[in-house]
């Protein structure tokens, strides 16, 4: 049986943390590796988490203060999973077949990489951007295409040949990371056309402008590695998004 290991990072979050939880605690799938790094908690959260533990849920804890790659890089280090997968303690899967779903695919289909669709949602729940993402093709991704990264799952093998995430970068490691991944030549990807993580609008990217000037730049610094047209390719990602508001 596929056991796959899911990374979630947290500070500070003690409010909104339990509903990641549960939304992992309660998957129909249930060889599950659950890995929490709490980056230095000082409201509570920390605490929280003993508690889930003493409640008998069975997960992995690590409490050490980090930037939110450094995180996930532990985490991917304390793996024991065939399959990684990362969902934030803002974010949750859309419903609790989600990870039966991924192991599916990636076992029947011999897939390497699955990913799927995203909402965006506020704090109440309401939907405020739809990410359809569609198929893979190589000419997407070198115009600025990226799947949803709380939506994407890795066999753990492809890390030992991209490597860990790049922890220079404090908001676009992601996107450097999938541009390492989907551009292997032996790599094999699955799209899912269904939404599979809600994701709560205010995270570390798109919480302020200097948070959108930083990502932007990073962005940039990214696409000089893989494109000869990094300014282009930088605007055709950001135009990119405007559909997720109308769909």
């Amino acid at each position: 049986m596929t056991t796959i290991t899911i990374i979630t990072t947290v500070l500070n979050n003690k409010d909104l943390i339990l509903d990641s939880i549960n939304c992992i605690k309660n998957q129909s799938y249930k060889n599950i590796q659950h890995i929490i790094i709490d980056g230095g908690s000082t409201d509570g959260t920390y605490e929280l988490l003993i508690n889930c533990k003493n409640n008998n849920y069975n997960f992995d804890l690590i409490q050490k203060k980090t930037t939110i790659y450094e995180a996930i890089n532990i985490g991917i280090r304390n793996s024991v999973g065939e399959v990684i997968g990362i969902l934030h303690s803002d974010d949750v899967y859309q419903n609790d077949n989600v990870i039966q779903k991924i192991i599916e695919e990636i076992n029947i289909n011999k897939y390497d990489a699955v990913y799927g669709n995203l909402y965006y949602v506020s704090s109440e729940n309401k939907k405020i951007r739809n990410w359809i993402s569609g198929p893979f093709t190589n000419f997407k991704i070198e115009t600025g295409w990226m799947p949803p990264h709380p939506t994407l799952f890795i066999k753990k093998k492809f890390y030992d040949v991209t490597g860990l995430y790049n922890e220079k970068f404090e908001i676009s490691a992601d996107y450097d990371h999938i541009l390492k991944i989907f551009k292997q030549d032996k790599i094999k990807i699955g799209y899912i056309d269904e939404h599979l993580v809600r994701m709560r609008i205010g995270g570390k990217s798109n919480k302020s402008f200097s948070s959108i000037k930083r990502k932007m730049q990073e962005d940039y610094i990214i696409l000089k590695k893989y494109s000869n047209l990094p300014l282009i390719i930088l605007l055709l990602k950001n135009l990119r998004k405007l559909q997720q508001f109308w769909r």
